[in-house]
């Protein structure tokens, strides 16, 4: 997959909650476009995260992608490693609590 664009629906982002398919797009290592929904909460993955502000500017983003792939090698490995890193931090805190 060359991009992937993604969408949060209206109850999920009145929430501040990210849709799972944006950790699963972000640990396969993929470029990521989406809306800045400000409701959401993006802990530190705004960093990484191609914000698109309409169709327009999705499609002009993809073709992009498209043509010069080594230009979002660098953003797509920094996107996986925070995915790779929320994971362990999660997996970790939760272990500890358990142990407790």
């Amino acid at each position: 997959v060359k991009s992937s664009v993604a969408q949060i629906g209206s109850n999920q982002r009145n929430n501040g909650q990210i849709n799972g398919r944006y950790s699963e797009i972000m640990f396969a290592n993929c470029p990521l476009l989406s809306y800045n929904y400000p409701t959401v909460n993006w802990y530190g993955a705004e960093k990484h995260i191609i914000f698109i502000e309409s169709r327009q500017d999705m499609i002009e983003k993809v073709l992009d992608i498209k043509n010069n792939p080594d230009k979002y090698k660098e953003s797509t490995t920094a996107l996986r490693k925070f995915i790779d890193d929320q994971t362990t931090a999660f997996f970790t805190t939760l272990d500890n609590l358990i142990e407790k």
